[in-house]
């Protein structure tokens, strides 16, 4: 708000929420539309409602947002002009009768457990993995043996892949040295990948 007010125009906070709901916890992520009035939040409901992939979702201004109505032109031109955002009718016309259900949405103590027995596996191993709150990722930080090792994440990611094991190097979002894992394969899946990390890792 003082920056915002400091430089005599709005500094607006997008908030990309596709995860919000997926806390192991189940305390939703706070959010700063009731805080801030320069808030626009989007989300997308491919992932709690695991539809991966698919485009289905929303976004919002807060009411006391500057330049609303132009925001709501701005929001309007673009899902009409732009094809990819467009949600399919399809999916449009189920979406209130999914969310209506209790059990409508995914289990996110599926993707706790799985987390969880997959940061201890790799903490066992030597990597640095913060505990999982939310979500179905996990960012490990390599041990250093294998960080400072000849080619580091992309290496490692390429010794994986030969034992049937897809992991994306943190080098590909700017972190090298680390690693995305998806937590969202079946526990076979998730067993298969640790196995895979004791035989190259261990």
């Amino acid at each position: 708000r003082r920056a915002s007010e400091g430089q005599r125009r709005p500094i607006f906070v997008v908030e990309d929420s596709p995860y919000r709901d997926l806390t192991h916890d189940g305390v939703p992520a706070a959010s700063m539309m009731p805080r801030y009035e320069h808030t626009i939040h989007l989300t997308s409901h491919s992932k709690d409602l695991g539809l991966a992939g698919e485009r289905i979702g929303y976004i919002v201004r807060s009411p006391r947002a500057a330049g609303g109505p132009l925001l709501d032109r701005a929001f309007a031109f673009s899902n009409r002009v732009l094809g990819f955002v467009n949600a399919p009718a399809l999916l449009q016309r189920a979406l209130p009768r999914v969310l209506g259900q209790p059990d409508g949405r995914v289990d996110v103590s599926i993707y706790a457990r799985r987390c969880r027995r997959m940061a201890e596996g790799l903490r066992a191993l030597g990597f640095w993995v913060l505990p999982p709150r939310a979500g179905f990722f996990l960012f490990p930080g390599l041990p250093p043996r294998l960080r400072d090792a000849d080619g580091g994440d992309v290496a490692l990611t390429d010794r994986l892949l030969a034992e049937r094991t897809i992991v994306v190097p943190g080098t590909a979002f700017g972190i090298p040295g680390h690693l995305r894992l998806s937590m969202a394969a079946d526990d076979a899946t998730v067993e298969g990948a640790l196995a895979a990390f004791e035989r190259v890792c261990g």
